[in-house]
């Protein structure tokens, strides 16, 4: 028995070796992948785990990334999964997010997703889906960062001053596009 262990994890690391170091780390130049991937970001709860980053799932279609929920951790755990070799997930690439409602541990995340890619240079607009109350928590996250987009927009920032896009102002509303999401069902007191 203890050999025939000894014969499997030697064969598992015989295939890890043997993957060649393109696979194991991510190429300079991106070519979308034409495979659908789940990626599980974060699944962690309101308490602060040191193991788990909060809740965030990904589903990478043809390279395209998007979002559901973004939990405390998000932006850096999807660079942690483009560095194990999940393209999609540059951080640059992460412009499109789905919040299932707005609890904290769903939410909290929600700044580093608006502005780190930017700064990091994400270019083009940002769409979020959600329910009511998106749009607003959106506007708050925006003037809550005005200093920082005045900052970064205005050259103040020489380690990281972010491009004003030319579609929009950097950090405006327009740049991200909220979309209320159907009434779904609701739980808790007064539910139906």
């Amino acid at each position: 028995m203890r050999s025939h262990r000894v014969s499997v994890v030697v064969g598992f690391l015989g295939l890890a070796l043997a993957v060649p170091a393109s696979f194991r780390e991510a190429p300079a130049e991106y070519k979308p992948s034409p495979q659908t991937q789940i990626v599980l970001l974060g699944t962690g709860t309101p308490g602060p785990s040191p193991d788990r980053s909060g809740p965030c799932t990904a589903i990478v279609v043809n390279g395209s990334p998007y979002l559901v929920d973004l939990g405390p951790g998000v932006v850096r755990r999807a660079a942690a999964a483009y560095q194990k070799g999940v393209l999609g997930l540059r951080v640059t690439n992460l412009k499109i997010a789905f919040l299932t409602h707005l609890h904290s541990d769903h939410t909290v995340g929600y700044p580093d997703f608006i502005f780190t890619p930017w700064v990091v240079g994400r270019s083009g607009p940002v769409e979020v889906f959600g329910p009511p109350g998106t749009r607003a928590m959106t506007d708050h996250v925006l003037a809550a960062w005005k200093e920082d987009i005045e900052i970064r927009t205005q050259g103040h920032d020489s380690e990281y001053t972010a491009p004003q896009p030319k579609h929009c102002a950097a950090g405006s509303r327009s740049c991200i596009s909220t979309h209320r999401t159907g009434p779904g069902r609701r739980r808790g007191p007064g539910a139906a």
